[in-house]
Order: structure tokens, then C-alpha cells, then sequence
């Protein structure tokens, strides 16, 4: 648990923060029985994608099960907000390789902004409201199936056994993982609150931040895209100077 929550902090700590929240039913899909494989599919190509536009992907996630639902897993990532909208039309389809199943399914995959909206990571607060309320919101939800310890230190009041599962619970991309961690945040303690109301996380102190803007020059960019800056300022180099 605390692993994951180190990787949200990271999140935040590279201007990368979590404000697209996604749940997949590979049950419903049709893939259940390979679960774990088709959703590393869906990040290949999710983060190919975002790659061609000149980005990477953040996330992190939690899989679950159970009688009913069947297998699922519950994502929080980083979308930046301009291509949030293109993003959004291409899941089904990605879905549908990942789990190389046949037509989409009513029900499979269900979708929102973390915030009011994709840039509201960004800013911080907007209209009144902070991103890391609903972010904490969206955390103790991923983290409901979590031991009694953690769960009353942390804060969590809604509680759910998250089924068995064969293999990983939960995991996060490379630039949040473990060693990405502990360059950044070495350990950044998060303190809990044991007075919060139901199903409400104090949000770490850090993502309180006013009038934050993203630095686009930070995001991490593509080879290509590099590659083609690169070529552009070769090419304005050799151009004669004007008379």
C-alpha cells in the first residue's frame, strides 16, 4: 500500500499528476482468464500512443476480483488534458487487442476525471475545490481491499476484500516504481488522519498547491519527437543569415 501511495507522490513530484481514472472488467471483456497479460497490452499501446504525441505514460494500479464482477483492475494515470478527449475514443479499441476479444461490451470499462476536470491535477484548485480531495477519494476506493493496519492509518473507512489473485495485486509504470522513488521522494512520509470523514483521505500536503501550471518543457518526450527537434535547430543553423 504504501508503495503505491510513494508512487502518487512521485507522480506529483515530476508534474505528471494522476487525473484519469479508469476500471476494466476483463471478466465482461471476455479476458478474465488473462487478466494481468491484457492489461500490460493496454498500456503498451496506451503509452505508444501517448509516445507519438510526444509523451509518456504515468500510472499506477490495483487488480481485484470477485463473484460478481469477476476480474477487474482499476487504473489512475496521468493524461495530459489537450489529448484527453483522443484518449478517451481509443480505449475501447486498445481494450479489444489488449484482451484480444471480440466485440466491446456493454459495461467493460468505465471511465472519469480525477477532479473536475483533466487540467484540474494541473492547477491544484479550481472553482473552490482541490484535485487532491477527489484524488484521495479515488485512492482509499483502490485501496479498499488493504489489511486492518494500514487501512486505520491511512484512514480508510470503506473496506472490501479484493478476491485472490494470481500473481501481482498492484503495480505502477517505471517512472513511478520503486527506484524512481527513492531518487526523488526517499521515502516521503504521508500523515494519516484518524478523525476524516467516511471514505475520505487527508491528501499528502504536498498536492495543496495554488496556482500550479504545468511546465511543458518537462514532460517527457518521445525519441522522435527529440530527434526531430534536434534536425529543426540543425537546419537553422546552416541557413545563411540575411543581408
Amino acid at each position: 500500500m504504501e508503495f503505491v501511495l510513494s508512487a502518487i507522490l512521485k507522480a506529483k513530484a515530476i508534474e505528471m499528476p494522476l487525473n484519469w481514472w479508469v476500471t476494466i472488467n476483463w471478466a465482461t471483456a471476455g479476458a478474465g482468464d488473462r487478466a494481468l497479460k491484457a492489461t500490460g497490452r493496454f498500456f503498451k499501446l496506451a503509452n505508444d500512443w501517448l509516445r507519438s504525441k510526444g509523451y509518456a505514460l504515468a500510472y499506477v494500479w490495483v487488480r481485484e476480483t470477485g463473484p460478481y464482477k469477476g476480474e477487474h483492475v482499476h487504473i489512475a494515470m496521468h493524461v495530459p488534458p489537450h489529448v484527453g478527449r483522443a484518449f478517451g475514443h481509443r480505449q475501447r479499441a486498445w481494450i479489444k487487442r489488449a484482451g484480444e476479444t471480440g466485440p466491446y461490451r456493454r459495461r467493460t470499462v468505465k471511465t472519469d476525471a480525477i477532479g473536475l476536470r483533466l487540467d484540474h491535477a494541473l492547477k491544484g484548485r479550481m472553482y473552490g475545490e482541490f484535485h487532491a480531495d477527489d484524488l484521495a477519494r479515488v485512492v482509499a476506493y483502490m485501496l479498499k481491499g488493504a489489511d486492518d493496519d494500514a487501512a486505520a492509518l491511512f484512514g480508510i473507512v470503506k473496506r472490501e476484500f479484493g478476491g485472490e489473485i494470481i500473481g501481482k495485486r498492484c503495480g505502477t509504470c517505471l517512472i513511478l516504481g520503486r527506484a524512481a522513488q527513492r531518487k526523488t521522494l526517499s521515502r516521503v512520509p504521508i500523515t494519516p488522519c484518524h478523525d476524516a470523514g467516511p471514505q475520505r483521505v487527508t491528501p499528502p500536503p504536498m498536492y495543496h498547491i495554488e496556482g500550479h501550471q504545468r511546465d511543458h518543457s518537462k514532460y517527457p518526450a518521445s525519441t522522435a519527437a527529440v530527434s526531430k527537434a534536434r534536425q529543426d535547430q540543425t537546419v537553422r543553423r546552416k541557413l545563411p543569415a540575411r543581408a
